[in-house]
Formats: C-alpha cells, sequence, structure tokens
C-alpha cells in the first residue's frame, strides 16, 4: 500500500485548472474510504447494527484513517463524499462540517 500512497503522491501536480491528481475514487463515496482503510489492515468501525461504532481507540485504525484522510485531502479532487447521509458512523463522528457531506479540508 506505500507504493500505492507514494505514486497517488507523485502524480499529484499542478494548480488550478490544470491540477493532476494522483487519485480519484469512483462516486467518492464512504465505501471507498472503509475499503482503503481495509487495505491498510484496519477495520474502521467495530460492531454491527445497532453497536455500529468507529474504531478511534485502535491504533492501527487511528494510523489507516489518517493516511486515507490525508491522500483525500491531498492528492484527489474529492471534497466530500457524495453519499455522507447515508454514511455510517464512522464517518459521520470523524468530521461533520454540514448535515449534508463530509469535507476534507481540515485537520482529523
Amino acid at each position: 500500500m506505500d507504493d500505492f500512497f507514494n505514486a497517488a503522491q507523485k502524480l499529484t501536480a499542478g494548480q488550478g485548472d490544470n491540477k493532476q491528481y494522483g487519485f480519484v475514487m469512483p462516486r467518492g463515496t464512504s465505501e471507498s474510504v472503509y475499503f482503503l482503510v481495509h487495505l491498510l489492515g484496519a477495520a474502521a468501525a467495530q460492531g454491527s447494527g445497532e453497536t455500529l461504532k468507529p474504531n478511534f481507540t485502535d491504533p492501527n485504525a487511528v494510523q489507516a484513517i489518517r493516511k486515507v484522510v490525508d491522500l483525500l485531502k491531498n492528492d484527489t479532487p474529492h471534497t466530500w463524499l457524495d453519499d455522507y447521509s447515508r454514511a455510517s458512523a464512522f464517518i459521520s463522528c470523524w468530521t461533520r462540517p454540514s448535515p449534508s457531506m463530509v469535507q476534507w479540508s481540515g485537520s482529523p
């Protein structure tokens, strides 16, 4: 996964209308965030159904989530997740800029 993150960083270049991004998530959904966190060997949430909650106490999950958030902030054109209104507890607890989207402009 380090190679992937390094390649995304190296491929991101330019500014404004000429900006090139090293990674783009299909549809910019929270499922892509979960997928990347999982590939980093961590679980973004624990429990299921009524007991589903963010996994912010696991150092591996925190490190993986920070890495994915940094990727979203720096190396993708995404500034929000399109499915925020349907996203799980992980997304809504990580950052709450508005009731309709998750923005990655601030620090996690």
